[in-house]
């Protein structure tokens, strides 16, 4: 089986960077071989290809978080607007319910005849008399009842051993 041909890919640039940067560490290091230079090539390409398989992973993962999210917002905003044309239905039975009873407690006008205003009598105005002044009256006095009439007491009765005779009231 044949390897198949480099091709330009995406990460290609982020592994030139590393590469550079870690020839440069270690050119400071060592006087640095061919050798050593291809293999830090060849590990900061891997290193590269890694990273941005991490970061696209990554960044897909995001994406599904937020079509999740979206996906339960939707459902969420549905519910609600279930919730709200239910509220609807319910408030407008209650308004026919509402109507209807103050149908039946009410008179419609085909039912019965408008009530007729009766005129009130207007009392008579008195007759025109000259304002006099209030006769003065004393307050009347307080009379103190006479106490009632006692019978007078009965005369003491006489002795049976006294003859009647010497009696002088009889």
């Amino acid at each position: 089986m044949s390897k198949k041909a480099d091709k330009p890919k995406k990460y290609e640039s982020l592994a030139n960077d590393l590469a550079g940067a870690i020839g440069e560490k270690v050119g400071q290091l060592t006087a640095g071989s061919k050798k050593m230079a291809k293999s830090i090539e060849k590990t900061a390409k891997q290193l590269a290809k890694k990273l941005t398989k991490m970061r696209d992973k990554a960044a897909k993962k995001q994406l599904e978080l937020s079509a999740k999210a979206a996906k339960k917002e939707e459902k969420k905003a549905h519910k609600d607007a279930k919730k709200a044309i239910k509220n609807a239905k319910k408030a407008e039975k209650n308004a026919n319910r509402a109507k209807s009873k103050k149908a039946k407690t009410t008179p419609v006008a085909s039912e019965k005849p408008a009530l007729k205003a009766v005129a009130m009598p207007v009392p008579k105005p008195a007759p025109d008399r000259k304002p006099t002044a209030p006769k003065a009256t004393a307050p009347p006095a307080t009379v103190s009842k006479p106490a009632p009439a006692r019978k007078p007491a009965p005369a003491p009765k006489e002795p049976l051993d006294k003859p009647a005779s010497d009696n002088p009231a009889a």
